[in-house]
């Protein structure tokens, strides 16, 4: 499965996404709602998280961090 389809599972299952940017690229981590995911799916790209975005935009937060 790629990291679209496994980002967009988590959504289907009722969850929402935190993707933190930080070296060029993305750690998405999973909001279960009662809990946040203790490992992200790392090394997402723009391209795939803007894939994700483009169908649930209320379901992802994204945060910038300083470097």
């Amino acid at each position: 499965m790629d990291m679209v389809q496994e980002l967009l599972a988590e959504i289907d299952e009722g969850n929402t996404l935190l993707a933190t940017f930080e070296d060029g690229e993305y750690a998405v981590w999973v909001d279960y709602g009662h809990k946040t995911s203790t490992a992200p799916y790392e090394g997402v790209t723009q391209d795939e998280l803007d894939a994700v975005v483009k169908q649930f935009p209320d379901k992802v937060t994204i945060r910038h961090l300083a470097g």
